[in-house]
């Protein structure tokens, strides 16, 4: 019978990795907004005319250089996989057509919203479901 010491056991055993912690609806929304509250004075494109879009043409709306950029990054670093699309955003809140409506609609905030605006927005998502 072989018997190994336990240096030996430890260096052929696998321990798991540490499982990242799921962030809640609430807190990714807050860890988006000090992202947004860092960038205060900075202006993120806000989408047009959400309100008159189709779910599937609002899922389909690419983040890139839109105020949902920075979120899909949040996103990103907390372990969810993206594809660039509100659609996305959408389900990992998840997020409403109304709720994406009040976050970033040029119909609320012009074609641009500053990041001290887009942090008061998602604030306010944090505290009620619409």
């Amino acid at each position: 019978m072989d018997h190994k010491t336990a240096t030996a056991a430890l260096k052929t055993s696998t321990v798991p990795s540490p499982t990242p912690k799921v962030l809640t609806r609430k807190e990714l929304l807050i860890a988006c907004a000090q992202v947004f509250s860092g960038r205060k004075d900075e202006p993120f494109k806000t989408l047009e005319r959400v309100e008159h879009m189709d779910i599937g043409a609002l899922r389909a709306t690419k983040t890139a250089e839109t105020a949902f950029e920075p979120i899909e990054q949040v996103f990103a670093a907390n372990h969810h996989a993206m594809d660039g699309t509100v659609g996305r955003i959408m389900d990992v809140v998840p997020m409403s057509k109304d709720e994406v409506h009040i976050f970033a609609c040029s119909c609320n905030h012009g074609e641009e919203m500053l990041g001290s605006r887009a942090a008061a927005n998602l604030m306010m998502l944090t505290k009620q479901r619409f």
